[in-house]
């Protein structure tokens, strides 16, 4: 839009906009309020008018404002400490709310703030800014979400605005979080995980409580914290895989498998066992195994028995099956019978966590106590603009663009391209399977192919398996089996 005037007239639109309001300026060049506000959301991106001049701009042009929605920020240390930790796990959460103060802001705004502390790097979409202020910072009392009027029209637009605790305890956490971000050179993300996350925790506040614990006690055993914060498997799990990959957490193990996936032979002989979901040599190939080795977790079963020249169609689930079925029938015993004690994986902080969980961890604790580190944040947080925090911004971006879900995501076309690959490769896959090796619930991409013809499942009791149609015919016919019988 900033094109659309003459040099001159957008040195003096400028100019103005440093002592005018929207409502003066749209009567002298005879634009629109969206509009004028894309010419100056472009100058600001360009450089050409500066943020604290822009902000004054839309604080001047502000003829109404009314509070629409406000939360109260928690009292309890737990859940000031769970609600803040929702609002800085990402760097573009951090950002954003940095960039927020008194003056209520569009989403618009916020972006062309956003694209000019970060130097453009990483354009994100504004309903992004949205979804920040209301999913996560208004539930947690750190902004308010108000009405604002620019002009005589009574013409209504959100606004957002950073409350008392927003401004007390948000932001300044933010700027900290950023600036540590920088230092260890590792996005927040990649070390609290997402906000939004199962179970009665959430993923950054599990991570605080097994930094802290580890912190307090030197090392531990998963089973160990289970029992003192009730965390389920795969909470904690998913928490130590995140610390392991961020360099944070070490572990010393009798095996890099679980001890679900462990396998010891109990009694008997192969020559014994039955077939396992109608596999006979199958079942007896992998007791076979499972015998010499006398002790053998999934990957060693599924290595060896390349050697035995089973073909790439089976899968580590398929193997999974027969070790299940051959401990129903009583020759093997599940490693979570005879692991335990002494040879469970021991956990502890690598000097790289120890100092995390000191410096940013315990830092933001205090400072939600109202300690004096919340006196060194709001420090910090004066420079908003400034060389340092324009780094901050520039270099945090990329650390989260580089590991950030959208990024991760693929179109709905190439998932089910995937999907039929694998079912094509797999026949009689279950959606379990298929789950474990795109990492995503397959369950919507397959009713599609099935609904279609392209894929059939045949059910046994509660298990679907899922293979391919091999022509157009069979297609037709699983379509008309579909219209005929649901």
């Amino acid at each position: 839009m900033l094109q659309k005037l003459t040099g001159k007239e957008r040195e003096n639109l400028i100019k103005l906009a440093k002592k005018k309001t929207i409502r003066s300026l749209r009567q002298k060049y005879k634009l629109s309020r969206y509009a004028l506000i894309g010419c100056l959301n472009e100058a600001v991106e360009k450089g050409v008018l500066s943020p604290e001049e822009y902000k004054s701009f839309i604080f001047r042009s502000i003829r109404e404002r009314r509070l629409k929605n406000q939360r109260k920020f928690p009292r309890h240390i737990e859940d000031r400490l769970e609600s803040v930790l929702s609002c800085v796990n990402s760097e573009t959460k951090q950002i954003t709310l940095t960039l927020l103060d008194e003056t209520p802001m569009t989403t618009g705004a916020i972006k062309s703030l956003y694209n000019y502390v970060t130097g453009g790097v990483w354009d994100i979409n504004s309903t992004n800014f949205a979804t920040y202020c209301r999913r996560t910072f208004l539930p947690i009392g750190a902004v308010a979400e108000e009405v604002i009027i620019f002009d005589d029209r009574g013409r209504e637009t959100t606004g957002w605005s950073l409350n008392e605790a927003g401004k007390r305890y948000a932001k300044p956490i933010a700027r900290f979080c950023l600036k540590k971000a920088n230092e260890y050179e590792i996005s927040f993300y990649e070390i609290f995980g997402a906000s939004q996350s199962p179970g009665d925790f959430t993923a950054p506040l599990n991570t605080v409580y097994v930094l802290s614990y580890l912190l307090e006690k030197k090392d531990a055993k998963r089973k160990d914290m289970i029992d003192w914060y009730g965390f389920s498997e795969m909470s904690i799990s998913s928490t130590f895989q995140r610390l392991k990959k961020a360099g944070l957490v070490e572990g010393e193990s009798i095996s890099p498998e679980e001890p679900w996936q462990i396998y010891e032979w109990d009694k008997g002989k192969p020559d014994e066992v039955k077939p396992v979901r109608g596999c006979k040599r199958f079942a007896k190939d992998v007791a076979e195994i499972v015998y010499k080795l006398k002790k053998a977790g999934i990957n060693d079963v599924f290595e060896k028995l390349k050697d035995r020249g089973y073909k790439p169609g089976y899968t580590r689930g398929n193997v999974s099956s027969i070790l299940s079925g051959l401990v129903d029938q009583g020759f093997l015993k599940r490693g979570t019978e005879f692991i335990g004690g002494k040879k469970q994986c021991l956990y502890k902080l690598t000097y790289k966590g120890k100092e995390f969980a000191r410096d940013v961890v315990g830092r933001i604790e205090n400072a939600l106590k109202d300690g004096n580190e919340l006196k060194y944040m709001h420090e910090i947080s004066k420079d908003i603009f400034g060389r340092s925090y324009l780094d901050d911004c520039g270099y945090g971006v990329l650390f989260y663009k580089e590991i950030a879900p959208p990024l991760k995501r693929k179109s709905s076309k190439k998932r089910t391209e995937e999907i039929r690959k694998i079912i094509e490769e797999n026949p009689g896959i279950r959606q379990k399977q298929i789950k474990e090796k795109i990492g995503v619930n397959p369950i919507n991409y397959l009713c599609s192919l099935v609904n279609k013809g392209e894929v059939y499942k045949k059910k046994r009791g509660r298990c679907a398996k899922y293979y391919l149609a091999r022509n157009k015919n069979e297609i037709l016919k699983n379509q008309q089996k579909l219209y005929f019988y649901g």
